[in-house]
C-alpha cells in the first residue's frame, strides 16, 4: 500500500481514538457529530479552491500540493473569523455569555477541516520530488 494511504489511514484511525477517549474515557461533553460541518467543509473547500485559483499563475506546477495545503489553512481561519464575527454579533446581554463557549466551539471546526485537509491534499497533490531529479537527469543527458 502506498505510504501516503498508509499515513492518511493511520491519522484518521488515531484522531477517531483520541476524540474516542477524550469522550468516553475523560468523559469530555460533547459528540462525534460537533467534528462533522458542512458549511465548514465547504468555506474551506471553496475558499481554498477559490484561492489557489485566482493564484494559480504565482507557482510552478510541482508546488500545487503544498500551496494548496497553505490556500486550505488560510480558508479555514478565515472561516474561523467569520464564524467569530456571527458569534460576537449576537451578543447584546450577559444572558448571551452562555452560548459563548458553543459558538466558539463551532467556528473552531474550520481551522480543524482546514489543517486537516490541507495536510491530506499535500501529501497526493505534491510531485514526488525524486522522480523530478531522475527526470530532469535523463533529460540533460
Amino acid at each position: 500500500m502506498d505510504n501516503r494511504i498508509t499515513g492518511a489511514l493511520l491519522m484518521f484511525v488515531f484522531l477517531f481514538m483520541t476524540i474516542t477517549y477524550a469522550l468516553f474515557i475523560e468523559d469530555a461533553r460533547g459528540s462525534f457529530g460537533l467534528f462533522i460541518s458542512g458549511p465548514s467543509f465547504l468555506i474551506v473547500a471553496g475558499g481554498g479552491g477559490g484561492i489557489i485559483f485566482m493564484r494559480k499563475h504565482t507557482y510552478q506546477e510541482h508546488e500545487l500540493g503544498l500551496r494548496l495545503k497553505n490556500e486550505l489553512i488560510l480558508a479555514g481561519w478565515l472561516g474561523f473569523l467569520i464564524g467569530l464575527v456571527l458569534t460576537f454579533e449576537g451578543m447584546r446581554w450577559v444572558p448571551s455569555l452562555f452560548h459563548l463557549g458553543p459558538s466558539i466551539a463551532a467556528a473552531a471546526i474550520t481551522p480543524y477541516y482546514g489543517y486537516l485537509c490541507g495536510t491530506i491534499v499535500e501529501a497526493f497533490f505534491t510531485k514526488d520530488v525524486k522522480s523530478m531529479v531522475l527526470s530532469r537527469s535523463e533529460e540533460v543527458k
